[in-house]
């Protein structure tokens, strides 16, 4: 069968059913399009674009707020273009103030994204688990924040997802008064970042009237639970943000040490894909089938 790469589909639709269905999904994290089509290929119905990841693989940075709206964006529509399943995009706090942010929205959503968060740090943002203080954004100024890129969009399917970092700072309480102005300001969903166990999940989700979003880091508390025990604490999406990096660091590392140390790769080789799995992934078979079909030398 060939793959697709002649109609893409409309995601933003199809994630907006999927947004509202009683199914939990997991979005693993990606930074390109590699680790897109891994995911695809595995079976996963929605992907995440990590904004640390990102950072990381474009520019060899540390996230803290020092890619551009545009790089970002270009990024977007590398993997949107490379995957038949909804993506959604990182928008970190929104790249700027209100006409800023209404650009990006409309940027985003062009480039192909299904849905984009947009975090209540204060510009210029940093990565939630760096050490030293990040500081959030005002509630209203949140709020105006998600006003401006509900009233950016053009596409009444594509979401707005309500980031709230308020729990790694805050009490509960705090989380509950920001979430439900995020939600009346017009938020589809709300990713809450800082959970440490399925208890204070539930209490969110109960009392929240939106999709609950959460991430889980591979080393972290909540990386124990099951799929099932996640639907049952009122989750609708499950980001694991690190694991394609983590894993793709430490690869890289080893296999480099050992290229170095012992002239040759022999030990990593059960770690290294051939080259019929990386044709494959990108679909080499279906390239030339398209291209023998179409050509105008047959």
């Amino acid at each position: 069968m060939k793959c697709d790469i002649a109609n893409p589909t409309k995601t933003a639709g199809q994630f907006r059913l999927m947004l509202y269905d009683d199914k939990t999904y997991y979005a693993p994290g990606v930074a390109e399009c590699i680790g897109a089509l891994a995911a695809q290929k595995a079976g996963f119905q929605m992907i995440s674009i990590t904004g640390n990841g990102v950072s990381a693989s474009m520019l060899g940075m540390p996230d803290m707020g020092l890619m551009t709206m545009t790089e970002v964006t270009d990024n977007i529509r590398r993997i949107t273009e490379s995957v038949r399943i909804p993506v959604i995009a990182d928008a970190d706090t929104g790249y700027g103030e209100i006409l800023n942010i209404m650009r990006t929205v409309r940027s985003m959503e062009n480039a192909g994204a299904a849905a984009i968060h947009i975090e209540d740090q204060r510009f210029p943002k940093r990565c939630a688990y760096y050490e030293g203080a990040q500081t959030l954004a005002d509630t209203e100024e949140h709020v105006m924040r998600i006003r401006a890129a509900v009233a950016a969009r053009t596409n009444p399917d594509f979401s707005i997802i309500a980031r709230t970092d308020a729990f790694l700072h805050y009490d509960m309480d705090e989380v509950f008064r920001r979430v439900d102005r995020y939600i009346s300001a017009g938020a589809d969903a709300v990713f809450v970042v800082g959970f440490t166990d399925l208890e204070q999940i539930f209490h969110v989700s109960e009392k929240i009237e939106a999709p609950l979003i959460i991430n889980v880091n591979d080393k972290g508390p909540l990386n124990r639970f099951s799929k099932e025990e996640m639907q049952q604490a009122g989750v609708k999406i499950v980001f694991y943000p690190s694991t394609q990096r983590s894993i793709m660091v430490r690869m890289l590392c080893r296999a480099m040490d050992c290229l170095n140390q012992n002239g040759n790769t022999l030990a990593m080789l059960d770690n290294i894909a051939d080259l019929d799995e990386l044709n494959s992934l990108v679909c080499v078979q279906s390239y030339q089938e398209y291209e023998d079909e179409y050509s105008s030398h047959n």
